[in-house]
């Protein structure tokens, strides 16, 4: 039980900054250049 918390919590924490940042990227087209 404990590792399927684990695995949720790293798969939280890797994929909320990946589609925040998706999300940015596809919603901010010309802004993002400036970061990359």
């Amino acid at each position: 039980m404990a590792d399927r918390v684990a695995s949720k919590f790293v798969w939280i924490v890797l994929g909320l900054p990946a589609l925040t940042w998706i999300y940015w990227y596809w919603t901010v087209p010309g802004e993002h250049s400036a970061w990359l």
